[in-house]
């Protein structure tokens, strides 16, 4: 049986191994997801006969990774004590194939893209070859033998070349005595990129060749073509011998090298490939060309087309480390000691070193601190949610948040991996409420379970931006991932999310930081309005159910429509009118109800004081007094029993009896009425004038959580028409909202 122990279901679906296609061959191979699967075989994982295919960061960043390596420290030792059983570490970090008898490590990509062939094979002696070498795993032994051949066959004295030669060799298997005088450089069995990388700092930094000698062929396994990768790596680390001729002395044609993913390499200027023999070596280094010049490097690097690795720790760490680079390099933080690891990592992993060289940072794209200051008011809060903080995310915010701009700024993230979805989002919120986040800046997928999620609407960051916009949505939420699924990003906007900005591996950096900073500042000022003006909207409508019940549904209705257009007015000032109008109609609200003013042939305020009395078809009789608009005065009513003609009973003469009396007021000129009365009429009914202004919507908020609070109420200190004043009535009313 074949046991495939891999916690990424996500995973070997991008290699076209889903749960349907494993099912086909359930009799054959077994997949095991979690320790619980793993426990659940027993000592049946063990027999011989069994090939054990583990990832090797299998539950890396979960609560169960002590137990996990544990157990593929126990599959090794079974594997060196018998013979028969078999085990298989891949990886995505792993560049090279290695077997040593029952034991082996692979790339990620390579296991999976042989899978299918090794399950179909019979069980026994040699499967391995066939993982790791796909249909022919005789090719090595082929490999091996022209080797043999092509070494046997070389001529006796050395060439005699001109100018400085670097001539690069393997250990064993080589051409001996090449070159006359030229320096030698020998490569062991370890051919990672880190070692790799350390043999070219120590060849190419302090002496500067005319002509470099690769092998094609060398390392443990010679189909590798490792000599493609090494003159990449050449070509993509930045010495005074970045530039100079590479030649790729070879045993082999071209035809075996077409699908190695470097074979681009050979497409670039001053890259060639040669014959296996001293005299092709001679005849190369005479050809008379011109040496590329730097500023072609980034094109010519570009022809390489390489794809980003496969499971690089998991999907989305790769993305992560290269915009990190990106950022703090432009940015010019890149010399602080928490990046000094990414940083070492990105010089010399391969797929790094191709991503700097063919999308260089010049000195005039970098941003200095001068050009990163926002603009803001008060002391807002920041907070970063992002499983990957730790890992310079957070010292690249708190460098342009709290050193330029001296914002607040703190992190969540460390340990999500960890923590079930519910966790991680009630621990966020916790953090949120607080801290009285106004800015959160969110990654898309915050632990493990959100790579394993086939729908975006489980996914953790979506279900926590729905959380956080029901505590306040007035608290601005920045996505901040390497997501580019137009999936994603539909439900990412559906849930709430109030912007996008994407890390990503795009050479356009600055362009990204500028991006930014202005969501930054935009989000900032709108999370200072909006989150207060929502809190201010609850009390309102919380004062409106008290009341009356269909009131309070009324005016929430009308205060969530309000939110949603003043979050639109930053866009667009006209959705101020209609804003103001929403608000407008809770006060119109607010006055239909017959405990505040009925309305009938006599009006009364509070059920109990009469204001008006229909006295003929066109006269009435009413205790306040109409004082026209006088220049820039506005028109107001005050105390002062007369006769008037009157059509209809307004809104303006209904919130005057609530001011005069119910706040003992000797006119309507209290709170800003008039004015907001004239806001409504003179610009909110009428867009094509002035629009509303964002102050004169905080007027008529403070103006409705003031008078629309009844507990905010007077005892009626003046007389109504004729009628006597019943104090109980007022009492009553105010002790619907205790």
């Amino acid at each position: 049986m074949i046991y495939l122990i891999d916690d990424k279901k996500l995973r070997q679906k991008d290699f076209g191994w889903s749960e349907e296609k494993l099912a086909q061959y359930d009799s054959k191979i077994t997949p095991l997801y979690n320790i619980k699967d793993v426990s659940s075989v027993g000592e049946q994982l063990y027999n011989t006969g069994n090939i054990i295919l583990y990832h090797e960061s299998f539950l890396d960043f979960t609560e169960d990774k002590g137990n996990a390596l544990k157990q593929r420290d126990k599959l090794l030792e079974r594997a060196d004590s018998d013979k028969g059983l078999s085990v298989v570490i891949f990886s995505g970090s792993q560049s090279t194939r290695h077997l040593d008898e029952n034991k082996a490590t692979i790339p990620v990509a390579i296991l999976y893209q042989n899978l299918q062939i090794l399950i179909r094979q019979n069980n026994g002696e040699g499967n391995l070859k066939y993982l790791l070498f796909g249909k022919n795993p005789e090719i090595e032994e082929k490999l091996n033998k022209r080797l043999n051949e092509a070494n046997r066959e070389i001529e006796k004295d050395p060439v005699e070349i001109s100018g400085a030669n670097l001539f690069i060799r393997p250990v064993s298997k080589y051409i001996q005595n090449a070159i006359k005088g030229a320096k030698e450089g020998k490569i062991f069995n370890d051919v990672s990129d880190k070692k790799l990388s350390e043999k070219l700092d120590e060849w190419l930094t302090d002496t500067e060749y005319d002509n470099i000698f690769i092998p094609l062929c060398f390392g443990e396994t010679l189909s590798d073509f490792n000599g493609l990768r090494l003159a990449t790596h050449i070509r993509c680390t930045p010495t005074a011998n970045q530039t100079k001729r590479l030649f790729i002395y070879s045993f082999v044609g071209m035809e075996y090298l077409f699908q190695n993913e470097y074979f681009n390499i050979l497409k670039t200027q001053g890259v060639y490939l040669i014959d296996y023999s001293k005299k092709a070596i001679g005849n190369a280094a005479r050809i008379d060309s011109t040496l590329m010049n730097k500023k072609e490097l980034p094109l010519e690097i570009k022809k390489l087309k390489l794809e980003p690795p496969k499971n690089y720790r998991d999907q989305h760490s790769i993305a992560n480390e290269w915009a990190i680079h990106q950022w703090a390099t432009t940015l010019r933080c890149d010399e602080v000691d928490e990046l000094e690891k990414l940083f070492k990592n990105v010089r010399s992993n391969l797929y790094f070193k191709y991503l700097r060289t063919a999308n260089p940072i010049f000195n005039s794209e970098k941003i200095s601190s001068e050009k990163l200051k926002i603009k803001y008011e008060n002391e807002p809060k920041v907070l970063l949610v992002d499983d990957e903080s730790e890992k310079g995310w957070f010292e690249i915010f708190a460098y342009l948040l709290g050193d330029v701009n001296d914002i607040h700024i703190d992190y969540l993230g460390e340990g999500f991996r960890s923590l079930s979805t519910e966790e991680v989002i009630n621990r966020s919120l916790r953090k949120i409420n607080a801290e009285d986040i106004d800015v959160v800046i969110l990654d898309f997928r915050l632990n493990m379970n959100d790579f394993a999620s086939l729908n975006a609407e489980d996914v953790s960051s979506i279900r926590l931006i729905k959380e956080i916009k029901k505590e306040n949505p007035g608290i601005q939420i920045i996505i901040f991932s390497a997501t580019s699924s137009a999936e994603n990003l539909k439900a990412l906007q559906e849930a709430g999310a109030d912007g996008f900005i994407r890390k990503d591996v795009s050479s356009d950096t600055s362009k990204k930081i500028e991006g930014l900073l202005e969501r930054l500042e935009q989000s900032l000022k709108k999370a200072r309005w909006l989150k207060n003006t929502y809190r201010k909207f609850s009390v309102i409508a919380s004062n409106c159910k008290s009341l009356d019940t269909s009131l309070g549904e009324t005016v929430q209705n009308n205060l969530t429509i309000s939110f949603e257009l003043l979050k639109q007015s930053f866009f667009n000032e006209k959705y101020f009118n209609y804003a103001y109008l929403q608000l407008y109609i809770c006060i119109e609200e607010f006055l239909r109800l017959d405990d505040i003013f009925e309305v009938g042939e006599k009006c009364y305020l509070n059920r109990n004081i009469k204001v008006h009395e229909n006295l003929s078809r066109k006269t009435w009789k009413s205790v306040l007094k109409y004082h026209p608009p006088y220049y820039q005065r506005s028109s107001y009513y005050s105390y002062e029993e007369n006769e008037v003609s009157q059509r209809y009973i307004t809104t303006d003469f209904k919130m005057s009896c609530v001011l005069i009396f119910l706040f003992n007021q000797e006119n309507s000129n209290y709170f800003g009425w008039p004015e907001i009365r004239d806001t409504r009429n003179k610009k909110a009914a009428h867009p094509e004038s002035d629009s509303v202004t964002q102050d004169e919507v905080n007027e008529i908020v403070a103006f409705m959580e003031e008078i629309l609070n009844p507990l905010n109420f007077q005892e009626p200190l003046k007389s109504g028409l004729n009628d006597d004043i019943d104090p109980t009535s007022l009492t009553q009313l105010q002790e619907k909202f205790i």
